[in-house]
């Protein structure tokens, strides 16, 4: 029974004492009513709902009452509704808790009277973090190191619903990574705001699974813009947004909204050492990466030939020869729907193509100089690029792509399957110290577990490009996962 009910009860018992007085006979009476129609054993602080229904009761069974207690709830104060309520209403449905496991292997050597190799031992590791929907097609938004090494995704909505998530894309460099969930409907989401008009001082609302407490929701203002944070040796993060509303360890990978329930940000560090201050990755990172992040051309071979800027969906490059440039579609466009579906946004764009195979014709509503104009191309396949030739040329190694059984075998995770069998001298990989040995596991913003994924990653480079390489070494005691930047030859 919560305080409420016990001020009613309270008032009820009094009611009644009022009415009819307070003897012994009567006490004993209405104690025997009530636990008769309540099922409660017997004392007015025990009452909880029954014993309210059993006192209203009685009191109409011996005549009434001339007193008028109210039992319902007043009626809601708009003042309590105030724009946090609001935000937090309209937004919590697009927030989700994220739960990784994570396979950690921990090396036990054998007896000292035993011979061969040490024994893998591995155990799993569950973690917890927060994300957010984009589009209502199942994308979510979340920080690169809640998902990172994860053996197992599971995306937990309001509703308790639970959906097996895809890494699509990771960008360890910039903490931020794109999940796919199919949940068979399309699912509530949040808009991204402009990102250029954040003022220092405005109220803000953080929602997320801090410490595991699902769907909390904290609040504050923006402290300060464009921090630098240093994370470690060789992790940096640049341009955040700096705020007071608390955030804990498990609020990392959620939204940071404005009053107006507009994406402004991804909650993504604190600082351990003090109170009230936390960071996040401003909106207009995301704005920059996601186009890259869900190009569907170097993920599922499926060619359009051409970019979008995030924001307006205005197209940004036309490669020559391919689709874009056979549909007459010029750089400054401004694609304004799919199949007459609407494209809000680069987010839309990508995710409505992502749904299109190979050779299928599509029809682009397309502005320009303020004149509309319609334009059909088909979807172009790519086949993959060999993988192993770009991987010798560009970087200096010889990989092979390691079967599943012997992976399996080996306890080697999931997302590592293209290792490194040999290294060039003086090569790009030698440089910077790669071996035998090591797993390939992602270049750029891309997860790459296949010879054909490495293709693909490579091709786009060229001679003098930087490339970011995800390393994992396996044969570490510990393993250990390392970011490689080393410049294509």
């Amino acid at each position: 029974m919560d305080a409420r009910e016990a001020r009613v009860d309270y008032r009820l018992y009094y009611a009644v004492k009022a009415r009819f007085g307070q003897t012994a006979r009567y006490r004993r009476g209405v104690w025997r009513l009530v636990s008769e129609m309540s099922g409660i054993e017997s004392g007015w602080w025990n009452l909880a709902a029954g014993g309210i229904r059993g006192l209203v009761a009685l009191m109409v069974a011996v005549g009434g009452t001339s007193a008028v207690i109210a039992t319902e709830p007043p009626a809601m104060s708009s003042a309590r509704r105030t724009p946090i309520v609001n935000v937090v209403e309209r937004c919590r449905d697009a927030v989700v808790n994220i739960s990784t496991t994570k396979i950690v292997n921990t090396r036990a050597y054998r007896d000292v009277f035993e011979f061969g190799f040490p024994r893998v031992r591995q155990r799993a590791v569950e973690s917890v973090g927060s994300g957010f929907v984009v589009h209502e097609s199942g994308l979510i938004v979340t920080n690169a190191h809640v998902v990172a090494q994860a053996a197992d995704i599971k995306v937990i909505f309001p509703d308790e619903k639970t959906y097996a998530a895809e890494l699509l894309a990771s960008d360890p460099k910039h903490d931020l990574a794109v999940l796919k969930v199919d949940a068979g409907r399309d699912l509530p989401f949040l808009r991204p705001s402009r990102g250029d008009d954040l003022m220092i001082g405005e109220t803000v609302v953080a929602i997320g699974n801090p410490l595991g407490l699902g769907h909390s929701v904290s609040a504050g203002i923006v402290s300060a813009l464009r921090r630098d944070l240093e994370i470690g040796p060789q992790f940096r993060l640049e341009g955040l947004i700096q705020t007071d509303a608390p955030i804990n360890p498990g609020n990392s990978g959620g939204p940071l909204l404005n009053i107006e329930g507009q994406l402004i940000g991804v909650n993504t560090a604190i600082r351990g050492d003090a109170q009230s201050i936390g960071f996040a990755i401003p909106v207009d990172r995301i704005w920059e990466l996601l186009p890259s992040m869900l190009d569907f051309e170097k993920r599922d071979g499926v060619g359009i030939g051409l970019e979008v800027d995030g924001r307006d969906v205005r197209i940004t490059k036309v490669r020559p020869a391919g689709p874009a440039e056979s549909a007459g579609l010029r750089i400054g466009d401004r694609i304004t729907a799919i199949d007459a579906k609407q494209t809000r946004d680069g987010i839309d764009y990508y995710a409505q193509l992502a749904r299109k195979a190979a050779g299928q014709p599509v029809k682009l509503s397309v502005l320009r100089d303020n004149r509309a104009m319609e334009l059909q191309l088909a979807l172009q396949p790519l086949p993959p690029p060999d993988g192993a030739a770009l991987a010798l040329r560009k970087l200096g190694v010889n990989v092979l792509e390691v079967p599943d059984d012997i992976a399996q075998r080996n306890n080697v995770p999931s997302y590592a399957r293209v290792m490194i069998d040999s290294v060039q001298s003086r090569s790009p990989a030698a440089e910077v110290g790669l071996r035998r040995g090591d797993f390939i596991i992602g270049i750029g913003r891309g997860p790459i577990s296949t010879l054909d994924g490495l293709g693909r990653a490579l091709d786009p480079l060229n001679s003098g490009d930087d490339a970011i390489v995800y390393i994992l070494r396996w044969q570490d005691d510990p393993p250990s996962k390392w970011v490689a930047e080393m410049t294509v030859r």
